[in-house]
């Protein structure tokens, strides 16, 4: 019977695989992070130890210290021209304070790593007069990147939390890694 079961699920998965892209993984690839603090200490381990490349996707990046240590991480790997740094954020998001954003978190890396890239998602249906009339708040109900997955080497986090203080210590989200990806 679970043979029977077993065959089913694997006929089912290569069927759909038919359709759709697929990354075939081993179960004992994937793995789930419990805790807010333990998602930031992943993150911080897997970037510290990249060569190939750090893609980070999220709304938005917060500015607190928990959030500078990983951005301090990509300064490690300055002079290496192998790594990759690419970062996206929301572009409302990115931008919503006056004085300290995930922009202005940013703009040091960028300077002192040629080899990053900073992205700004902005919604196409969010331009000329109607960006200009719409306070911050309005402007993201007109649309935002609300991705967040993060790439590191061979490695992917899937999760629903941004790259911010309270994701980081006391708000629980899910954390999905799967390890070593190809």
């Amino acid at each position: 019977m679970v043979r029977l079961l077993l065959n089913s699920i694997q006929s089912i998965g290569l069927w759909l695989s038919s359709f759709t892209p697929s990354f075939p993984v081993s179960g004992d690839q994937v793995s789930i992070l419990h805790q807010p603090d333990e998602f930031h200490q992943t993150l911080i381990d897997l970037c510290s130890q990249a060569k190939r490349r750090i893609s980070l996707v999220s709304l938005y990046l917060g500015v607190g210290e928990k959030e500078q240590k990983l951005v301090n991480q990509f300064r490690s790997h300055i002079v290496d021209s192998s790594l990759k740094i690419k970062v996206l954020l929301d572009a409302v998001r990115g931008s919503r304070s006056e004085t300290k954003t995930s922009r202005t978190m940013l703009l040091p890396r960028l300077k002192e790593n040629p080899f990053s890239q900073v992205a700004l998602f902005h919604s196409p249906k969010l331009k000329g007069i109607l960006h200009t009339l719409l306070s911050t708040s309005y402007n993201e109900l007109i649309g935002l990147q609300h991705i967040k997955l993060f790439i590191i080497d061979d490695n992917v986090i899937m999760s629903g939390a941004n790259l911010s203080h309270d994701y980081f210590t006391n708000r629980q989200d899910r954390y999905v890694i799967v390890k070593n990806c190809g």
